[in-house]
């Protein structure tokens, strides 16, 4: 299977430990007796913590080696993962009562993701992303991400976590940003006044505001 869209440069969990800022964003808007889909769940230590708040958590991604990784680490009996495309969500089975993903949309062809997400939503059914804005390829975005993961996880772990970070910040890891961005910037997406319209027309009504150096998309399904 072609691993198209997600980078699978190994990081050790760096991308969770740097992406913190949005759990609580997540987390608090999850029903609480729900079942709910990951888009893009990479190794599933998102999912864990979500697993602790609803009834059943499903976990998707595009790369095996990912869904191996999150098999072996999350052991919950309500969690299971699947290697599946998420732009062709419209074929896979279930109805969920939210929907949510951090930092996998700017991967994606929405049109087709969007298509999947309003099939497998129930009726009154929740939509909750955290994404990529123009400000969170930017050196300040950079500087907040590492600063508000020191203050959730203290310095000590920060240190121990440095040499994860050189590798993950290395030119290499991000060689996808060039045309992440390209991409993003042509299909509008990129700034948040464009990122707002371009989501909006995919889920009218959704409130879309910033969150640190990034933006969210919290939108009911009528």
């Amino acid at each position: 299977m072609a691993e198209k869209h997600l980078i699978r440069i190994a990081d050790w969990g760096v991308t969770e430990q740097t992406v913190i800022f949005a759990d609580d964003f997540v987390l608090d808007r999850l029903p609480a007796d729900g079942d709910v889909l990951d888009i893009g769940c990479g190794r599933g230590v998102f999912d864990a913590k979500a697993a602790q708040r609803v009834r059943s958590v499903t976990g998707i991604d595009i790369t095996p080696s990912e869904i191996e990784a999150a098999l072996t680490l999350c052991s919950d009996a309500n969690i299971r993962f699947f290697v599946h495309d998420a732009e062709k969500l419209s074929e896979f089975e279930g109805s969920y009562d939210a929907v949510y993903s951090r930092f996998c949309f700017h991967h994606l062809n929405m049109d087709k993701a969007a298509e999947g997400i309003h099939a497998r939503l129930k009726p009154g059914g929740r939509l909750i992303a955290v994404d990529c804005l123009e400000d969170y390829w930017k050196l300040s975005g950079s500087f907040f991400i590492l600063l508000d993961a020191t203050r959730r996880i203290g310095v000590v772990r920060m240190i121990t976590l440095i040499p994860r970070l050189l590798f993950f910040f290395t030119p290499k890891r991000f060689q996808h940003v060039k045309s992440d961005i390209a991409r993003i910037k042509s299909e509008k997406r990129y700034h948040f006044e464009d990122f707002k319209n371009f989501y909006t027309r995919l889920f009218p009504g959704a409130q879309i505001g910033m969150i640190g150096c990034a933006a969210y998309i919290d939108w009911r399904k009528p």
